[in-house]
């Protein structure tokens, strides 16, 4: 639980990335479980397995674009600590909007509900990037509107490549 409390408050803007511990442990503890909750969240619109494919490939990107832009800044040596803050906010905002989106997709619920619901999952989408771009300010030492500039690039990249690979039916 101490770790999930350093995720949250990095989700607050209280930590950084550089607060995290430099652990290989931790980092695969983090990516396992985000990949989990990636594949989860892909269930609704997508077999089993395609699901978990899915999470498997966004994990991937994510960490590979996370490679990419920290060596073109000159700092690949902070991937691990980056790497594991994304995936364990990642973590966080999946835990929070994986049982909101299955009350959307499964709960027999009207149309107001459904409205409320998405309007929450998009707050915590943006709160999402915010919470991106700051991890990578502090990992760019750079502005925030390069950080919020590469988080739109890992959130599009991402949806892109998903989509090609699991188009939605």
């Amino acid at each position: 639980m101490p770790i999930a409390k350093e995720y949250f408050n990095i989700c607050l803007f209280r930590k950084r990335p550089q607060d995290l511990p430099a652990a290989s442990e931790l980092l695969w503890f983090s990516v396992i479980l985000y990949t989990l909750m990636s594949a989860i969240m892909a269930y609704p619109s997508a077999s089993g397995w395609t699901a978990v494919a899915s999470g498997f490939v966004e994990t991937t990107i994510l960490l590979t674009l996370t490679y990419i832009f920290l060596y073109l800044r000159s700092v690949p040596n902070r991937w691990l600590q980056v790497s594991t803050a994304l995936a364990g906010t990642g973590i966080i905002f999946s835990g929070i909007v994986v049982p909101l989106y299955y009350i959307r997709v499964y709960a027999d619920i009207g149309p107001s509900p459904q409205d409320l619901i998405m309007t929450f999952i998009i707050f915590i989408w943006f709160w999402n990037i915010a919470v991106m771009s700051y991890i990578l300010k502090n990992a760019f030492s750079s502005s925030y509107l390069l950080a919020a500039t590469a988080s739109i690039a890992y959130v599009a990249i991402i949806m892109m490549i998903l989509q090609q690979l699991f188009p939605l039916s």
